[in-house]
């Protein structure tokens, strides 16, 4: 199924955009399920959508009936400006306002191989499984410069159709440890939205969606959900050669 592809003037109305997105998915799951459960991504372009959820929607959204979970975590301690769940409580959590949230972060700070596991394990146990994987209702990921996404990277294409819920990978220039979901996981979910800016993306943008080049080296252009829906989230920079 092709993507949906949504281009916005700027990074801002992209932000406000995704936000109504996620509350749309947020009513719609609620109308059958207790919770709905997100995976968050990190970077810097998702702190512009928590900043608008805790700032605009912030008495919109049912909080308690959401489970906060991680597409990839780097492996630092909680509070390091690197951590991808610090990037969530600065931007969000915390601007709650003490309103109840449901989190299950990827303890980065813990031994990779025990964390894999743990974690593994909380999906498992967690989520609902459909074809043999568990299934968010919601996946927000970004991509970077060179079509990885989550903490994909293209030395780890494998990693997309991997059998493991988890799985360990390196940042390919500095070397630091990350743990990720994999692409089964990733391609399970009920709805993927990636959300993407900034004209240095735009080429990769560009090969990926409209197929073409070498898209198919690029993890991001292997996330298509088997019974799910994807959507692409774009500035008009990032969307400016397609």
């Amino acid at each position: 199924m092709e993507p949906t592809k949504l281009i916005y003037d700027s990074p801002k109305k992209m932000a406000e955009a995704y936000s109504v997105h996620i509350l749309n998915i947020v009513n719609k799951t609620l109308k059958s399920h207790n919770f709905v459960n997100i995976a968050l991504s990190g970077g810097s372009t998702p702190t512009l959508i928590f900043d608008m959820l805790a700032e605009k929607y912030h008495d919109l959204i049912p909080w308690e009936n959401l489970n906060f979970f991680w597409g990839d975590e780097r492996c630092v301690p909680p509070d390091n400006d690197q951590s991808n769940y610090h990037s969530a409580n600065m931007h969000l959590f915390e601007k709650l306002q003490g309103k109840k949230t449901n989190i299950f972060r990827i303890m980065g700070e813990s031994g990779i191989t025990r964390e894999m596991f743990r974690y593994s394990g909380l999906l498992k146990n967690t989520l609902k499984q459909k074809n043999g994987y568990p299934a968010f209702d919601l996946i927000m990921l970004g991509m970077g410069d060179d079509g990885h996404t989550a903490s994909i990277f293209p030395k780890d294409i494998d990693l997309i159709e991997s059998e493991e819920l988890v799985a360990h990978t390196t940042h390919p220039e500095n070397g630091q440890d990350r743990i990720t979901l994999t692409g089964n996981v990733l391609n399970n979910a009920e709805n993927v939205a990636f959300h993407v800016t900034g004209a240095k993306k735009a080429s990769k943008v560009a090969e990926i969606l409209d197929h073409k080049g070498s898209h198919a080296q690029y993890p991001a252009a292997g996330i298509n959900p088997k019974n799910g829906r994807l959507f692409w989230f774009l500035d008009k920079e990032a969307a400016s050669e397609l």
